[in-house]
């Protein structure tokens, strides 16, 4: 099932009105995945279904990307196996204002604007571009590794 969105935050004082339009699909996990985590679609017995980031190339892993793992309200951290969970297609992952969005974990330091790629060896999400799949862009700075970050999807 594939949902759309559209959402206008409120504003707090200074803050310029932020509207995103966000398209989740549901899936059922075939094993037990984080939130926040790249996920890969596969046919199982006819079902599609989702998995955990596996290494390879660039170009197969941009054959069967679905998105990235979102918060649900009925799991405290990560979506069980054979359950049913959302993942993120297009639009903004994380937000400023709404309670339960998710980010991500940036592996480098990144600027505002910046390519948001997952690296393909181990699906951390980087600024760099070579032999990685493009998923986006950054909507946040960090100063280091390993810090959260907003970022929007337009894979």
């Amino acid at each position: 099932m594939t949902s759309f969105a559209l959402s206008i935050d409120s504003l707090q004082v200074g803050q310029l009105p932020n509207t995103n339009i966000r398209i989740t699909d549901s899936y059922i996990a075939k094993e037990d995945i984080e939130f926040g985590k790249p996920v890969l679609r596969e046919v199982v017995n006819g079902v599609v279904v989702v998995k955990n980031w596996v290494a390879g190339s660039a170009a197969d892993l941009a054959k069967t990307f679905a998105g990235i793992s979102h918060y649900s309200q009925t799991s405290a951290n990560k979506f069980y196996d054979d359950t049913t969970g959302n993942v993120i297609s297009k639009g903004t992952l994380g937000n400023f204002l709404r309670f339960g969005d998710h980010w991500v974990t940036a592996s480098v330091a990144v600027t505002w604007g910046d390519g948001c790629y997952i690296d393909v060896t181990n699906g951390k999400y980087t600024n760099v571009a070579t032999n990685n799949l493009k998923i986006g862009r950054f909507y946040t700075t960090t100063t280091a590794v390993d810090q959260s970050a907003m970022i929007y999807l337009t894979f």
